[in-house]
């Protein structure tokens, strides 16, 4: 199996293996291969810590280093502290084995409860991948850092720290009724804590991965309909930096080389939804004005349409009412993909399409049959 393949299996794995955290998946594995961050927005409970956890089960061979962030952490219990031995002798050094300058991915959890001393000592170390210590620039490996957070700071001094990270990503409770019975099926059997990785990569393996993904070039459609989303985001006073904008391009290549293209198209622009907003103001509003662009949610609404359509018109073909009852649960998960697309203007006659569907058809076949 190529390095290509592998990561789609992880990618795909990941994506089936927790409930309604697809965009997570696609966030955590874009990022690792395009050596960027992420933060994970959500509350307590959503499995942000989870899938990063399977993420790292699926990497060999690298140092991975994760900590919980609190308001009382100090640089030195992420950094390393001074090696009080060492000082007696009249050297200045750090004990940094197993911490964060010796690690290439990173998980850091409620991020943003650290205080401005730590966050600021973490500054150049997103970016330019060093660190500080005892007034020494120390070089780090650091490829990627995945992080979590209750809520996103709204203050301007967290500003800086948080354009250092690409990726933006809200994880919200499940909305399914039927993923919520998935869910609580697997919790049932064990299925979370039994997981294996489908397959493994090494860091060199992310490292070639990294390197085929930026040969992929640009489709010139493309990169024009790019220039107007920029144009279309600033007309909404969405300011996105050039740095965003740097490591955007970056990110779709990445996406594009996931999906098996040797070039960027408008479809492969749906990863844009979580880079160009770092404020939860604004998620809606871009997730809508990329989705105009990539044409991904029109189609994703056409295509849960039709799959209802064609439950509706096989239904009367049944007459066991478990095969009717798992229709009627199909319907009533179709009815819950479309409320989450519910910023885009057919979407509201989709489900009213999809509601009448559900009662007229499939539920009243389901009746029928019951009495019988």
């Amino acid at each position: 199996m190529n390095v290509q393949a592998k990561f789609q299996a992880i990618r795909k794995s990941l994506k089936s293996s927790l409930i309604e955290m697809e965009d997570v998946a696609d966030v955590l594995v874009n990022a690792t291969i395009g050596r960027h961050h992420t933060v994970q927005i959500g509350p307590p409970g959503m499995a942000k810590s989870k899938i990063v956890e399977y993420l790292t089960q699926c990497i060999d061979g690298a140092n991975i280093f994760k900590y919980l962030m609190s308001m009382f952490t100090t640089p030195g219990e992420i950094l390393g502290q001074l090696d009080m031995v060492a000082m007696k002798n009249g050297v200045e050094q750090y004990k940094t084995k197993n911490k964060l300058p010796e690690a290439e991915i990173v998980f850091l959890d409620e991020i943003f409860k650290a205080n401005s001393a730590v966050l600021n000592s973490l500054l150049s170390l997103a970016n330019e991948r060093y660190v500080c210590l005892g007034g020494e620039r120390i070089h780090t490996p650091t490829w990627s850092i995945h992080s979590a957070s209750n809520e996103l700071p709204d203050d301007a001094s967290a500003q800086a720290f948080k354009d250092r990270f690409l990726y933006y990503v809200h994880v919200d409770d499940i909305k399914s009724d039927v993923n919520f019975e998935r869910y609580m099926t697997a919790c049932n059997s064990g299925f979370f804590d039994r997981w294996n990785p489908p397959v493994t990569v090494t860091f060199e393996e992310i490292k070639q991965a990294n390197e085929e993904a930026m040969k992929v070039s640009f489709d010139k459609t493309a990169m024009n309909k790019l220039r107007d989303l920029r144009i279309n985001l600033q007309g909404s006073r969405i300011n996105v930096s050039p740095r965003r904008w740097r490591h955007a391009i970056e990110a779709l290549k990445v996406y594009a080389w996931l999906d098996g293209s040797d070039e960027v198209h408008m479809q492969h622009f749906d990863i844009l939804k979580h880079i160009l907003w770092q404020e939860m103001r604004y998620k809606d509003l871009v997730w809508h004005k990329v989705s105009e662009i990539s044409g991904y949610t029109k189609q994703r609404i056409v295509e849960l349409t039709n799959n209802a359509r064609n439950i509706a018109n096989f239904i009367g073909k049944l007459d066991e009412v478990d095969e009717i009852q798992k229709r009627l649960n199909e319907m009533d998960e179709i009815t819950s993909d479309l409320k989450l697309l519910s910023h885009h203007p057919e979407a509201e006659g989709a489900l009213r399409e999809v509601k009448q569907l559900r009662e007229n058809d499939v539920y009243r076949h389901l009746v029928a049959v019951r009495n019988m």
